[in-house]
């Protein structure tokens, strides 16, 4: 695939390699200028005349983007505000194969904010969490094996951790 389209809405691209994560990476042209429209009209107008309805919008053609992209409906295109809300849904549907269980297993080097729902989760039905501790920016498999037991309802990690750039081998984990 030629991500090269993509590659020239990203200024920083012209300068830099960018190697970073979305929490505080650079902002696409297109996002900029949505953001530089929404604020000069709040620094105008206030409240008044909002800028919702063209939120919505914009949200509504991203929905029917993405669904071409995945070849689906956009109605059944999720489009949650964050990781963290994404997060939030997914539990809820897995609510009912999770919740009988005693354990989830987290660990030390996930995004703060993804680590929430998962907490939330468990407090709510009783559970405990368990983490993984890291050796020097890894995730030892072998921490995952100790840890996780029949009475584990679920195991969330991110493929690649934000903060060392640690790849977990997902192969090895779900057999774990």
């Amino acid at each position: 695939m030629d991500f090269s389209k993509w590659r020239e809405l990203m200024p920083v691209t012209k300068e830099w390699v960018y190697l970073n994560h979305a929490a505080i990476g650079p902002l696409p042209e297109p996002t900029l200028e949505l953001l530089e429209q929404q604020a000069m009209h709040k620094a105008l107008h206030g409240a008044e005349g909002s800028k919702i309805p063209l939120t919505v919008k914009k949200w509504e053609e991203m929905q029917k983007t993405l669904a071409r992209v995945v070849g689906g409906e956009p109605e059944a295109i999720a489009t949650p505000m964050s990781t963290a809300h994404a997060i939030s849904i997914a539990l809820s549907a897995l609510e009912t194969r999770i919740k009988e269980k005693r354990t989830i297993v987290l660990n030390d080097l996930e995004f703060t904010t993804n680590s929430y729902p998962y907490q939330v989760f468990a407090e709510k039905h009783g559970m405990e969490i368990l983490v993984v501790k890291s050796e020097n920016g890894v995730l030892p498999l072998e921490t995952y094996e100790e840890l996780v037991t029949d009475d584990t309802g679920l195991v969330a990690v991110s493929h690649v951790q934000f903060s060392t750039g640690f790849r977990i081998d997902l192969k090895a984990l779900s057999k774990i």
